[in-house]
């Protein structure tokens, strides 16, 4: 994406909040974070779940499905316990989708 719209414009999408970084080297749009966080949180609404049962649920390669999941820990969306994530929140909060 950074090279098909230029440096400047990638720099400014991300400022405005239209992307989301998960990882140094995965960003997405912010549409589809708020999409793949949703799917989780109804696939998973008070069970732990693992990398590979996010995998399973998205349909994205193990190297998405560990960046958002990362991610989310690091915004205290979800934690780790184990090989597994549970929520720190209760699923019907909307606030999460605009971290």
């Amino acid at each position: 994406l950074r090279a098909a719209v230029g440096e400047a414009a990638f720099a400014a999408l991300l400022d405005a909040g239209a992307l989301v970084r998960l990882s140094p080297q995965v960003v997405v749009p912010r549409g589809r974070f708020a999409d793949w966080l949703a799917r989780l949180r109804q696939a998973f609404p008070h069970q732990p779940f693992t990398v590979a049962q996010a995998r399973a649920v998205l349909g994205v390669s193990r190297r998405y499905a560990l960046a958002l999941l990362e991610h989310l820990d690091a915004q205290g969306l979800t934690r780790r316990e184990g090989e597994a994530r549970v929520w720190t929140s209760a699923p019907d909060q909307p606030a999460a989708a605009q971290r």
